[in-house]
C-alpha cells in the first residue's frame, strides 16, 4: 500500500511543471526551478505558509510570478482555482489585486477552466 502511495505520488510530481513566459522567452536560471515549482506545489497542496516561503525563496513577487509563472501551463490564480485550492488562490487573489468573491465563486462551481484575467 505505502509503495502504490508512493509511486502515484512520483507520479503526481512529475507532471507538474513550472515555466516562467516572457516576452523574450528566456530560460529560467537552474538555481530557481525547484523554488519555482515548489510554489507550484504548494498552490496544489494548499498551504499558504509554504507558499509563502516559497514565493520568499525566489526573490520575486506575488504580482510578478502571477504575470509570469506558469504551472502546468497556467498562471498561479487558475492552477489553484483548478486544484480547489481555496486558501492559496485567495491569498493569491489578495496579493495580485484580483477579486477574492469572484476566485471563491470558481472554485466553488463546476467551470474551472476559465482563465482569470490578472490586473
Amino acid at each position: 500500500m505505502k509503495s502504490l502511495v508512493l509511486k502515484s505520488s512520483v507520479i503526481g510530481l512529475t507532471l507538474l511543471t513550472a515555466t516562467i513566459a516572457s516576452a523574450s522567452d528566456t530560460k529560467v536560471p537552474a538555481y530557481m526551478e525547484k523554488d519555482l515549482l515548489s510554489v507550484c506545489e504548494a498552490i496544489q497542496e494548499n498551504d499558504v505558509r509554504d507558499f509563502r516561503r516559497h514565493v520568499e525563496n525566489t526573490g520575486v513577487s506575488v504580482r510578478a510570478l502571477q504575470k509570469g509563472l506558469r504551472c502546468n501551463g497556467m498562471d498561479m490564480t487558475s492552477f489553484a482555482v483548478f486544484h480547489k485550492a481555496a486558501d492559496t488562490a485567495t491569498h493569491i487573489a489578495k496579493r495580485t489585486g484580483q477579486d477574492q468573491e469572484k476566485v471563491l465563486a470558481m472554485i466553488e462551481s463546476d467551470n474551472v477552466s476559465v482563465t482569470l484575467a490578472s490586473k
